[in-house]
C-alpha cells in the first residue's frame, strides 16, 4: 500500500543520502507510524527496540562507515545510539557473568565461595548449579543427597582456590 509521508521536505546528507521525515501514514488503513522503527507514531518520544531489532541497529551502527553513522545518529540521535551500545553491552555482560534468582529473578554474580546461595534481595536460598530452591532446616542437604539431584558432591564445584585459600585449610 502507498505510504504518505509527513513533512515531505527531504533533507540531504553529505553524499546525497535522503533522511525519512519521522511520521509516516498508510494511505491504505491511515494507520501512522514512525518511519524509524515501524512501530506506531510516538512523537518525540525515542524509538524503543526490542532485543532483536536493537541487536540489527547496533550492529549497523558498529560495522557503518562514517557516513552510515552519521545517518543513523541523525535518525535517533547520537546519545540514543550511545545509550544503545552500552545498554546492549552491560546485557551481554550480566547474560555470560550472572544467573537470576529463581524467586525473584534479581540478577546475581557469583563472585567467589560455594554453590549455597543467598539472594539478598528476596532472602531465597538456592543452588547456584541447577538453580533449585534450597528448603528445610540445611541447605547443604542438597549437595549431600545422592538421590533426585545432579549436584551430590558439587558444593565447590568450580570454585578456583588461590594461594591464601590453601594456606586456611
Amino acid at each position: 500500500a502507498p505510504v504518505l509521508l509527513d513533512a515531505p521536505v527531504e533533507v540531504s546528507g553529505a553524499n546525497g543520502g535522503r533522511l525519512l521525515p519521522p511520521m509516516a501514514t498508510c494511505a491504505q488503513c491511515r494507520f501512522t507510524f514512525c518511519n524509524y522503527c515501524r512501530k506506531v507514531y510516538h512523537g518525540l518520544e525515542p524509538c524503543s527496540f526490542n532485543k532483536n531489532d536493537r541487536g540489527k541497529l547496533l550492529k549497523e551502527y558498529q560495522n557503518g562507515d562514517a557516513e552510515t553513522k552519521r545517518q543513523l545518529e541523525a535518525r535517533f540521535g547520537k546519545r540514543k545510539l550511545e545509550a544503545l551500545v552500552n545498554d546492549f553491552l552491560a546485557d551481554e555482560w550480566m547474560g555470560a557473568n550472572s544467573k537470576r534468582c529463581p524467586k525473584c529473578y534479581v540478577n546475581i554474580e557469583k563472585q567467589d565461595g560455594c554453590n549455597k546461595m543467598h539472594c539478598t534481595k528476596c532472602n531465597t536460598l538456592f543452588c547456584w548449579l541447577c538453580m533449585r530452591v534450597l528448603t528445610g532446616p540445611d541447605p547443604y542437604a542438597h549437595f549431600n543427597n545422592p538421590v533426585g539431584t545432579t549436584c551430590f558432591n558439587q558444593l565447590f564445584q568450580g570454585v578456583v582456590m588461590d594461594d591464601d585459600d590453601v594456606d586456611d585449610i
